[in-house]
């Protein structure tokens, strides 16, 4: 016969460092061994349930995960080394350390240094949290030198210094650009606001200047994570106002961004996968809007749309004009709106009966994506 005791819980309220509430609630275990006290994504406090040892044996683990948990973790931690007391409930312990003095160095640095990532993930726009899990001693040093180049503004040492480059710290990718101070070392400044690059696109004319997304493309949407994305519409309007051929250059773009969505969902990176969207829909509601060009109105109501279905189903309203659609004298748009309303059969037989040259463009347009789903 096997007798299992177990665990017990209770969410509790308000734990105290002195007369400071440091959560709004905490979660109380009870086990054979141990008493925990847990701080959701903060810390625990386990404590040796054994009547035989007179001093309670208390051990802190922290919990966090984000740069701004860890902050708010070692704070608290720092706190109690420094008042040496804290209350859960009417329950209050008091907590014996050795080598105290060094241990608050410790996490004196410790915080300094987590707030400097905060720094600048800040400065950088980075949306995607860092995963300490695969945080390294390199990638420390990394976003360190970060701070002193973005934040104090001081040159740094590079090796194999380029124009423009991408940096890897953890799970996250920035792209920046250097130049040197003629000393041997350079000022480093992010990419996305560097007002001395031009990006040109060639034209049949004669090339014209596009916004600074135009060089991202697919990779550049799922690769990098300093993407300032609410600057992405605001751009292509001051672009279209010295050059019109920006609405087409913006719809190649749109484009481009959706592919990368759909490589998003791939890796599983849903929550830049939904920003690279809502974007897209933005830039997608801004062209039907503005662009006069009347050879691509229902490119761009498919474009709009097929970005719409990538967040949610089409509403019958939107399902109208696509039914309209499948009349259309050009196989691509008949295709598309076919594929959109989830006609897959005769989506498929358009496709193939299209011309080889149209076949093989239609193929690795976006919305064919969603037809292999």
């Amino acid at each position: 016969m096997t007798v299992c005791i177990p665990e017990i819980t209770g969410i509790q309220q308000e734990p105290v460092v002195t007369d400071n509430i440091i959560a709004n609630e905490y979660t109380l275990k009870y086990s054979k061994d141990f008493i925990t006290y847990e701080i959701q994504n903060l810390l625990s406090f386990k404590i040796l349930n054994n009547v035989n040892v007179k001093e309670n044996n208390v051990t802190i683990d922290i919990l966090a995960k984000t740069t701004e948990q860890y902050i708010e973790a070692y704070s608290i931690f720092l706190s109690l080394l420094r008042v040496r007391q804290i209350k859960f409930g009417s329950h209050c312990h008091t907590l014996k350390t050795k080598n105290t003095d060094r241990i608050i160095s410790d996490l004196e640095n410790r915080i300094s240094n987590f707030k400097k990532h905060a720094e600048v993930i800040k400065v950088l726009n980075i949306k995607t949290p860092l995963d300490y899990g695969i945080f390294s001693k390199e990638d420390n040093k990394s976003i360190l030198q970060l701070h002193k180049a973005l934040i104090e503004h001081q040159p740094i040492g590079l090796n194999k210094p380029k124009a423009f480059f991408k940096l890897d710290i953890a799970n996250i990718c920035i792209l920046l650009t250097c130049q040197s101070d003629g000393n041997g070392k350079f000022y480093i400044d992010d990419f996305f606001k560097n007002s001395n690059i031009k990006v040109s696109q060639d034209g049949n004319k004669k090339p014209f200047l596009v916004p600074i997304f135009s060089f991202l493309e697919k990779l550049g949407y799922v690769l990098f994570d300093n993407i300032p994305y609410d600057k992405i519409l605001d751009s292509y309007k001051e672009f279209v106002d010295i050059d019109s051929r920006v609405y087409t250059q913006a719809n190649l773009d749109l484009l481009e961004m959706l592919k990368a969505a759909d490589e998003l969902q791939n890796k599983q990176m849903l929550s830049k996968r939904k920003i690279t969207l809502n974007t897209a829909l933005e830039l997608a509601q801004w062209l039907i809007e503005n662009d006069k060009q009347t050879s691509l109105t229902d490119i761009h109501l498919i474009n709009y749309l097929q970005t719409t279905k990538r967040l949610r189903d089409l509403t019958d309203e939107e399902r109208k004009p696509l039914i309209k659609m499948t009349q259309s004298s050009e196989p691509m748009v008949r295709a598309a709106a076919n594929i959109l309303l989830g006609d897959t059969d005769v989506a498929k037989y358009i496709i193939e009966n299209m011309k080889n040259d149209d076949k093989i463009i239609f193929v690795n347009f976006p919305i064919y994506h969603l037809l292999l789903k």
